[in-house]
């Protein structure tokens, strides 16, 4: 089984399960997931290099 969610650039990605057996899974939050990493974690010095503007 897969679950599919289309997501376009800019858009938050959705909440998705993750599954741990093929009968039991766990919520899985991809975007606070995504923003903490980002936030709180990823070096600066390389955010630059993925961050556009304009």
């Amino acid at each position: 089984m897969a679950y599919v969610e289309p997501v376009a650039v800019g858009q938050p990605l959705p909440d998705m399960p993750l599954f741990l057996k093929p009968e039991f899974y766990v919520p899985a939050p991809l975007e606070d997931t995504y923003r903490t990493t980002w936030d709180d974690f990823f070096p600066a010095a390389l955010k630059g290099l993925l961050e556009t503007t304009g």
